[in-house]
């Protein structure tokens, strides 16, 4: 059996949730994921799973790298 390859971010945003995330942040500079969570209902892990897939596809993108925060 062999996957279909689609357009990636078409993939991303056909999924409902993902839908609903982007639709969140329509509009919006930055959402924190609380924020996030309180406005789909989605539970952390798979808020973080579909975020994972948004920023994949070019879709969002992380305000800042924690790994490449300066040493305290």
């Amino acid at each position: 059996m062999s996957k279909v390859r689609g357009d990636p971010l078409r993939v991303a945003l056909a999924h409902p949730t993902r839908a609903a995330l982007v639709s969140s942040l329509n509009g919006v500079a930055e959402m924190s994921t609380v924020q996030l969570q309180e406005s789909t209902g989605v539970t952390r892990y798979h808020l973080y799973h579909h975020l994972q897939q948004l920023e994949k596809a070019g879709v969002v993108e992380r305000p800042f790298d924690q790994r490449q925060q300066a040493p305290r």
